[in-house]
């Protein structure tokens, strides 16, 4: 899965950051603040976000920024902000357009960049669920949405599920969906770069992954700041007496055998968050 940004702004030491940057996630464009040329780039690139590269903050990086801002809102498109601490508390001064993400300048690019592939991810799950719900107001959705059972996205529990199978995550999802806000992704890497930058509330970790297995990918978890006392569920097949000492020697919150029990995976996630 990748998403396409449109790069606009004065930074070009920033914007040869993107282009060159060794990423799946993300495909850039960069475009000039003319008008017609960003209309131009809307229509036949599609970008899933416009993200502005701020240097200074010059009258070049505000004008026709108004228009800008109104044509984004039209399409939908977050508009992303990116800096350093000066430039962004500059630009939010002189600007009055609503910025969607912003994102101060890093030495680590690859941050900057998980960062936004999943505020665009999170995004672009939010739009779906919002068509869903317009959809069967006016009776043409064919997947059917309970309206009543889906709080304000905020306010729900996030869960990451980490497991390669598909059909797995896909089950979790549907299974969890309701209740919490449920990411999923299918390796220990793209775990632990969602970690970064989404605050979590939950993981579901399996243990038989390629590249790291769950234990593996637990240490890295207790070991980076803020994240050592994230609670962690191994819902894993592995059944082997010297595997499962391993995993519960970095004492998860919980260890559950496939086949899982809807009933069981429910009533330990229920304990964890001290749910009723």
């Amino acid at each position: 899965m990748s998403y396409r940004l449109l790069l606009l702004g004065s930074n070009e030491n920033l914007i040869k950051e993107f282009l060159s940057g060794k990423t799946e996630t993300l495909e850039c464009l960069t475009s000039s603040h003319h008008i017609p040329d960003i209309e131009g780039h809307l229509k036949y690139f599609e970008p899933d976000a416009v993200v502005l590269c701020l240097f200074k903050v010059k009258q070049f990086d505000i004008v026709n920024l108004d228009e800008i801002s109104a044509i984004l809102r039209n399409k939908d498109l977050p508009l992303i902000t990116i800096g350093n601490a000066f430039s962004c508390g500059e630009f939010e001064r002189a600007s009055r357009v609503l910025v969607n993400l912003a994102i101060q300048e890093s030495d680590n690019m690859q941050k900057v960049f998980n960062q936004i592939f999943f505020y665009i991810r999170q995004q672009k799950v939010t739009q779906q669920q919002r068509q869903q719900q317009q959809e069967i107001r006016f009776g043409i959705s064919e997947q059917p949405v309970d309206l009543e059972v889906h709080p304000d996205q905020e306010n729900k529990k996030r869960i990451l599920v980490v497991d390669d199978d598909a059909v797995i995550r896909t089950l979790l999802q549907k299974l969890l969906g309701k209740k919490y806000d449920v990411t999923t992704v299918a390796s220990g890497r793209e775990a632990l770069s969602f970690l970064e930058v989404v605050k979590t509330d939950l993981v579901l970790l399996d243990y038989e992954m390629p590249e790291e297995n769950g234990a593996q990918v637990l240490l890295q978890i207790r070991e980076r700041q803020g994240l050592m006392d994230l609670p962690v569920i191994f819902l894993t097949g592995v059944s082997e007496k010297e595997k499962i000492l391993e995993v519960l020697s970095l004492k998860p919150q919980g260890y559950l055998l496939k086949p899982i029990q809807p009933a069981d995976l429910l009533r330990e996630i229920g304990s964890t968050f001290n749910e009723e």
